[in-house]
C-alpha cells in the first residue's frame, strides 16, 4: 500500500481563520445536528445548552448523510451518501450502472438543481440535464434502458419546452424529441410497462388530448392512448402495473364510471375491476405482488375494519388481508416491496422499533428489528436496485435518536441528555428562572402529562415540573410563540383566548408564585393570527415583536410596546409597515431589533436598531456598512449580527462594538446566512441551514481557552465505499481550541507507519482515496504545542481484498443495584484495539453518548450519571474491522433516597436555655434541619435551620413562648420528612 494518501477533498466544513484571540472561536464543536426541521429557540442554564424546535432528531454531524443515502437491504448499513447534497428529494431510480437519479429540488456543487446523478461510490456524476429552474421540482422518475423519463412541474429541460414531462437520453445526456406536454399541476407517477408509460398527477391534459389525473403514453413516440378511463377527484400520486392489473392510488372517488375510493383496480384488459375493500382516506403508494396488493398513505379504516395507513388486499377475492403493520397513525408516503419484506418511509412511523423507515413482513407486518437505517428526518422515496434500498426526501442524518422539539445538550461533555417527550415536535420558545426552564409552543401532551401548549422543566434533572397553567383554545388548539420571564412574572404569547385562569387573548402575565394571570391586560392585535412571537421586558416595558400590523386599532409593523405591569399600548412605534422577522435583545438599558427592514423611525437602519428600552427612542449607534437579516445576540461587551455578506465582510455573521458600531473584524460564516443568533454562558451559537426549510444549529462558537491541550472530539465518525474514505469530526464543546490536526494511518490500531500529515484547525473532515487494503485511520487534535486524545482508530477495508472476518461482538453484562457496573468480554481473537461503550435511552439507539476505552478497559461504572433508564452496548476495535454491537443491556440508574426521620425528639428548658435531642436514622447523615412553629404542622417561627451532623442542640437565650418543633435528617441535598413534634414551653 501507498505511504501516502491521494488527498481529494480535503475540508468538508470551512469557516475563516480568527483574527483575535479575545474573540469566540471560529469552528464549530456542536456534537449534534437536529434533523427533519428547524431550531426556533435556545437556553442555556446549569451547564445545558437547550434547543427548541420543530425538528424531530439529533445526530452526529459525523452521521450527516444528505438528503439521500443508499442502504443494503439486508442489514441497512449505509452504501452510499453524498453529505455535500441539500435540500428535498422526491423520486430516485436506479441508473443502471450502480447509481442512482434523484428528483426533487436540491443544492449540488452550489447549484440549485431538480436533478442529480449520483455515482455507485457516491460522488456526483456530471449529468448536464436540467429543468432550468431551480424552483420547480422533479417530482417522478422512470428508466428504460437508456432513456429517462421526468415529471413534475417544471416548464422546460435544457432550454426545450417539455411541460411537466420529458424523455432524456441517458449516455448522451441530451432531451430526446418525446413530448407530451401536461396542462395542470404537477406529474407525480410515472410506471412503465411494456410498450406504455401510465403517468398520474393532477392534470386535465396529456399531449393536447383530455386526460383527467391519469394517462398512458407510448414509451416510443410519447403518442397519447386512446385508453382513457375518466376519473372523478383531486390527484393520482401512485401507478402499479402488471400483465393482469394496473392499479391507481390517489385521492378519488371514481373511476371508468364505477366508485373507487382512494384506490382504482383495472384489469389486464384495461376494464375496470369493482373493489369494495377501499380505504377512506388518501392514497400516496401501492404496490402490486401476484393479486395481492399493498397500499400505503393517509387513512385509518379499509372497509370498516381498522388499518392505519397501511394495508394488504386480495384483489381477486376483494377481501381484507391481517397485514397490518403500524398500530397508529403515522403517514406513510413511500412504500416498495421486495421479495424478502415490504418497506415503508414517510413521517414517523410508530412502529416497533420505530423510525422513518423500516422494513416489515409480507405476511406478519412484523418490523425487522435488524434492518434499522434509524434515518432523522421525512422520507418521501424509496427504490430498489443492486441489493440495496435508496431512500430520499427531507432529511440529513441517519443512525438519529429521536428528538420531538426539544433536546438538552451537556456543554462540558457534548452529550445528549434525556429530556421530557412533547406529543408534538413543536417548540417555539424558552425562557429560564433559576431551575426552572418554561416551554412554549403547539402541543398538548409531555411524558404523558396534559400540558396546553405550555410546560416547566427543571433544568437540573430535565424532569416534568407539575406547573400547568390552562391554556383556552382561540380558534383552534392552544400554541404558546413567545415567553419572557421579569422577576416572579413570565410573560406568555401565542394563539390563546385565556391563561392562568382569566380571559386573556394572545398575550398574558402569569404569576409564578401563583400560577395565575396577573392583573396585565393585554392590547388588541390585527388578523386571525396576529400575535407576538419574540417578547423582552426592559425597565417597566414590554417590547414585543410578532406578527401584527396595528395593535388596539394603532399603525405597529411588526414592533409593540406595552406597560409591563397593566399592558396598556404605549406611543412607541418605531416601525410602521411589517417587515420579515428577526429577534430582540436588551443590552444596557437599549432594545436591539433585528429584521429585514430598511428604515426605523424614519431614520436609515438596515436590518439592525437600537432604541432605548424605556423612552423607545431610535439611538444614534449603527453596525457599520452591515446589511442585516434578524439574527442578532449581545453579552454585554459585543454585538452579533447576522446578514448578507457585504463590503468588508467575507462572511454571513459579524462582531461589531456595542458603543461605536464598528466592526471587530470576525466573519466566520461564508455560505449559508444565520437565522438567528443566541448568546449564552458557553459560546455563541448561531442557527441557520442550506435551505429556506432548514435550521440547524450548524455553529457553536465557544469561549476561546488558549491554554492547555484540547480535549477529546466530541465527534467522529467515517465511511468507506469502495476506496474513496471519509472522515468527520468535531472538537470538543470546551478546552483549548485544537490549532491543528493530525491524521495518522497505519497497518495497525494507532500506528503511523503508512501517512501522517496535518490538516488546519478550521478542518472538520476529509475525504481521500487510497490504494485497496487494510489500514487504520485516527485523529489528533494538538493545541500549544500539546497532543490531545487521540479519536478511535477507524478500521478501513477498500477495494475487494481478502479480509480476516472482524472479530465477534463482546458479550455485555451488568451487576449490581445502587451505582451499577458494567463488564464485558473480550472478543475471542486477538489485537483489540479499544473499545466504545455506546448509551441511549430507547432500545437500538445509542445516541446519548460513545465513550472510548483502551483495549485493557473491559469494565465501566455508572457511579455520578443522572438517574434514568439507559440502553447500553459495547463494540470493540480489533483485527481488520468494528465488531458488531454487543449484546444490549437495560441499565438503571437509581435516584437517590432520601434519608427516613429521625426519632425520639426531646427535649429539656433550663431558664431561656433549651436543648434537643434525637436519634438519628440509620445511614450517612450529612445535617439536619430544625423547623418550629406556633401550631401542629407550622414552620411559621423557624422555617428551616440548617444543623451540623451531630444529634443534638443547645440553643440559649430562646424568648418566653410555646413551640412545637420537629427535626428533620439530610444525606446531601435530600432531606426526610419530620420526626415526631414535640410541645417546648420556654417561662
Amino acid at each position: 500500500m501507498s505511504r501516502i494518501f491521494v488527498l481529494l477533498a480535503a475540508l468538508l466544513s470551512l469557516t475563516v481563520p480568527l483574527g483575535a484571540q479575545t474573540l469566540p472561536d471560529t469552528v464549530s464543536s456542536l456534537p449534534w445536528v437536529l434533523d427533519g426541521g428547524r431550531v426556533l429557540t435556545t437556553a442555556d442554564a446549569n451547564g445545558v445548552l437547550f434547543v427548541g424546535g420543530d425538528f424531530t432528531s439529533a445526530a452526529h454531524p459525523s452521521d450527516v448523510i444528505g438528503p439521500f443515502g443508499a442502504f443494503d437491504a439486508t442489514v441497512g448499513g449505509l452504501v452510499t451518501a453524498d453529505p455535500r447534497l441539500t435540500g428535498a428529494v422526491n423520486a430516485i431510480v436506479d441508473d443502471g450502472a450502480g447509481g442512482w437519479f434523484l428528483g426533487g429540488r436540491m443544492t449540488a456543487g452550489g447549484e440549485l438543481r431538480s436533478l442529480v446523478r449520483i455515482d455507485a461510490s457516491g460522488r456526483q456524476v456530471t449529468f448536464d440535464v436540467d429543468t432550468e429552474d431551480g424552483f420547480v421540482q422533479v417530482m417522478a422518475l422512470a428508466r428504460v434502458g437508456n432513456t429517462l423519463y421526468l415529471g413534475g412541474t417544471f416548464a422546460t429541460v435544457n432550454g426545450q419546452p417539455r411541460r411537466m414531462l420529458a424523455a432524456v437520453d441517458i449516455p448522451s445526456q441530451t432531451v430526446l424529441p418525446w413530448r407530451a406536454d401536461v396542462t395542470g399541476s404537477v406529474v407525480r407517477a410515472l410506471t412503465p410497462l411494456a410498450s406504455e408509460l401510465f403517468v398520474g398527477g393532477t392534470f386535465s391534459d396529456v399531449g393536447g388530448v383530455t386526460r383527467t389525473h391519469f394517462a398512458a403514453l407510448d414509451l416510443s413516440t410519447g403518442r397519447v392512448s386512446t385508453w382513457a378511463p375518466p376519473i372523478v377527484g383531486s390527484e393520482v400520486t401512485s401507478i402499479a402495473a402488471s400483465i393482469d392489473w394496473v392499479v391507481l392510488g390517489g385521492n378519488f372517488t371514481e373511476v371508468a364510471g364505477l366508485p373507487a375510493r382512494h384506490v382504482a383496480v383495472l384489469d389486464g384488459i384495461r376494464l375496470p375491476h369493482r373493489l369494495v375493500t377501499t380505504p377512506v382516506g388518501p392514497v400516496q403508494s401501492v404496490a402490486l405482488d401476484g393479486h395481492t396488493l399493498y397500499v400505503a398513505g393517509l387513512f385509518d379504516d379499509v372497509a370498516g375494519t381498522t388499518r392505519y395507513n397501511a394495508a394488504a388486499i386480495d384483489i381477486v377475492n376483494d377481501r381484507l388481508l391481517p397485514w397490518a403493520p403500524l398500530s397508529s397513525h403515522s403517514a406513510v408516503l413511500a412504500m416498495t416491496v421486495a421479495a424478502d419484506g415490504v418497506y415503508l418511509a414517510g413521517e414517523y412511523l410508530e412502529t416497533s422499533p420505530p423510525g422513518f423507515a423500516v422494513k416489515v413482513d409480507r405476511t406478519t407486518g412484523a418490523v425487522n428489528a435488524s434492518w434499522q437505517p434509524r434515518i432523522g428526518g421525512r422520507v418521501s422515496a424509496l427504490a430498489r436496485g443492486y441489493g440495496q434500498i435508496a431512500i430520499g426526501g427531507t432529511f440529513q442524518t441517519h443512525r438519529a435518536t429521536r428528538a420531538t422539539g426539544l433536546v438538552a445538550i451537556d456543554r462540558a461533555t457534548g452529550a445528549l441528555l434525556p429530556t421530557p417527550a412533547l406529543d408534538v415536535s413543536d417548540v417555539e420558545a424558552l425562557a429560564v428562572r433559576g431551575t426552572d426552564l418554561y416551554v412554549g409552543g403547539y402541543f398538548s401532551r409531555v411524558d404523558g402529562q396534559p400540558r396546553s401548549g405550555l410546560a416547566a422543566i427543571d433544568t437540573t434533572t430535565r424532569a416534568l415540573r407539575p406547573f400547568a397553567p390552562l391554556l383556552a383554545p382561540l380558534f383552534g388548539p392552544p400554541s404558546v410563540s413567545a415567553l419572557t420571564v421579569s422577576g416572579t412574572t413570565l410573560y406568555v404569547g401565542g394563539l390563546f383566548s385565556s391563561i392562568g385562569g382569566s380571559p386573556r387573548e394572545r398575550l398574558g402575565a402569569i404569576d409564578l408564585n401563583t400560577g395565575l394571570a396577573t392583573a396585565f391586560v393585554p392590547p388588541v392585535f390585527d388578523g386571525l393570527t396576529g400575535r407576538p412571537t419574540q417578547l423582552l421586558v426592559s425597565g417597566n416595558r414590554l417590547w414585543m415583536m410578532g406578527t401584527f400590523v396595528s395593535v388596539d386599532g394603532a399603525p405597529r409593523g411588526s414592533v409593540a410596546v406595552v406597560d409591563a405591569t397593566t399592558g396598556a399600548l404605549l406611543p412607541i412605534a418605531p416601525f410602521t409597515q411589517p417587515f420579515a422577522l428577526g429577534q430582540l435583545v436588551g443590552i444596557g438599558g437599549d432594545v436591539l431589533v433585528g429584521g429585514s427592514f430598511s428604515v426605523a423611525d424614519g431614520a436609515p437602519r438596515v436590518g439592525l436598531a437600537r432604541f432605548n428600552g424605556t423612552t423607545g427612542v431610535l439611538q444614534p449607534w449603527t453596525a457599520a456598512s452591515w446589511s442585516g437579516n434578524g439574527g442578532v445576540a449581545a453579552n454585554g461587551s459585543q454585538i452579533f449580527a447576522s446578514g448578507l455578506p457585504s463590503l468588508g465582510f467575507s462572511g454571513s455573521l459579524a462582531l461589531f462594538d456595542p458603543v461605536t458600531g464598528a466592526a471587530q473584524g470576525w466573519s466566520p460564516i461564508g455560505p449559508w446566512i444565520p437565522s438567528a443568533l443566541f448568546d449564552g454562558t458557553g459560546g455563541l451559537l448561531a442557527t441557520g441551514g442550506p435551505s429556506p426549510d432548514t435550521a440547524w444549529p450548524l455553529f457553536y462558537a465557544r469561549r476561546s481557552v488558549t491554554t492547555g491541550a484540547p480535549r477529546a472530539l466530541s465527534d467522529f465518525g467515517w465511511h468507506v465505499q469502495g476506496t474513496r474514505l471519509t472522515l468527520r469530526w468535531r472538537p470538543a464543546m470546551d478546552g483549548a481550541l485544537p490549532t491543528a490536526y493530525r491524521i495518522e494511518a497505519g497497518t495497525q490500531p494507532g500506528a503511523a507507519d503508512l501517512a501522517a500529515f496535518t490538516l488546519p484547525a478550521i478542518a472538520t473532515g476529509m475525504i481521500a482515496d487510497a490504494p485497496a487494503g487494510r489500514f487504520y485511520v485516527r485523529v489528533v487534535p494538538t493545541a500549544n504545542g500539546v497532543d490531545g486524545p487521540p479519536s478511535p482508530s477507524a478500521a478501513f477495508i477498500t477495494g475487494a481484498i481478502s479480509c480476516i472476518v472482524p472479530p465477534a461482538a463482546p458479550v455485555l453484562t451488568s451487576t449490581g443495584v445502587a451505582t451499577p457496573i458494567l463488564q464485558w468480554t473480550a472478543p475471542p481473537s486477538t489485537g483489540v484495539a479499544s473499545y466504545t461503550v455506546r448509551v441511549g435511552v430507547a432500545p437500538g439507539a445509542y445516541g446519548l453518548a460513545a465513550i472510548p476505552l483502551p483495549a485493557d478497559v473491559t469494565t465501566l461504572s455508572t457511579a455520578g450519571a443522572p438517574p434514568g433508564a439507559y440502553y447500553v452496548s459495547v463494540r470493540a476495535t480489533a483485527g481488520c474491522g468494528v465488531t458488531t454491537d454487543s449484546n444490549e443491556v437495560l441499565v438503571t440508574v437509581p435516584a437517590p433516597v432520601p434519608p427516613a426521620a429521625p426519632s425520639a425528639l426531646a427535649a429539656s428548658v433550663s431558664g431561656s436555655t433549651v436543648s434537643l435531642s434525637w436519634t438519628p436514622p440509620a445511614g450517612a447523615i450529612t445535617g439536619y434541619v430544625l423547623e418550629a412553629g406556633t401550631a401542629p404542622g407550622l414552620a411559621n417561627l423557624i422555617p428551616g435551620l440548617a444543623l451540623g451532623a451531630t444529634p443534638s442542640l443547645t440553643a440559649p437565650n430562646v424568648p418566653a413562648g410555646t413551640y412545637r418543633v420537629r427535626v428533620r435528617a439530610a444525606n446531601g441535598a435530600l432531606v426526610s420528612v419530620p420526626s415526631n413534634e414535640i410541645v417546648v414551653t420556654v417561662p
